[in-house]
């Protein structure tokens, strides 16, 4: 079982195919007994220069940390599979995702360029799940990579579920659906 969670941050994306990561923790000085800041900083691939500065990745144990932090780097992080849906026949689009370090996560990006002509032209929505981080920066940041959305609801996990049933038809609404 692992012992602690990292959780690190990509501090640069300027390197080719390389991104550096930032783990911070905190200790207790074996002498001093006093809290000491430690800061490590890991170099990891990025084949699709996917990564941005700012994307976080948590996970337990140190091993499990960088499995974590390669595949969201390469685009391999919990991949779609493409359900081979004819998109062109389609009218609107709902995009489902975690506010995932206020931006679009690795797999739905992939995804979102690989159709990004069938794309054009057709309402997109999208809707979030969150924890506590603020989802409008998510929006923003899928409409400065993406462009703009038809419709945008988030659903807060502590909600209650007839809260949660009123923003998806009000999401439904505004798409049009």
């Amino acid at each position: 079982m692992p012992k602690r969670v990292l959780q690190g941050v990509v501090v640069s994306d300027k390197n080719q195919k390389t991104v550096v990561v930032k783990v911070e923790r905190k200790f207790q000085h074996p002498l001093y007994n006093r809290t000491v800041k430690s800061t490590n900083k890991f170099m990891a691939h990025d084949e699709n220069n996917a990564c941005q500065i700012g994307d976080e990745v948590k996970r337990r144990g140190f091993f499990g940390y960088m499995r974590s932090g390669f595949q969201a780097s390469t685009r391999k992080a919990t991949p779609i599979r493409d359900p081979g849906v004819e998109l062109s026949k389609a009218k609107r689009v709902v995009l489902v995702q975690p506010v995932w370090a206020s931006a679009v996560c690795p797999p739905l990006r992939t995804w979102l360029k690989a159709h990004r002509p069938e794309l054009a032209g057709k309402r997109i929505g999208l809707v979030v799940s969150e924890k506590g981080s603020p989802p409008e920066k998510l929006k923003l940041a899928y409409e400065a990579e993406f462009g703009d959305l038809a419709a945008f609801a988030c659903l807060r996990e502590s909600e209650a579920p007839a809260a949660k049933s009123a923003a998806l038809a009000a999401f439904a609404r505004e798409l049009g659906a």
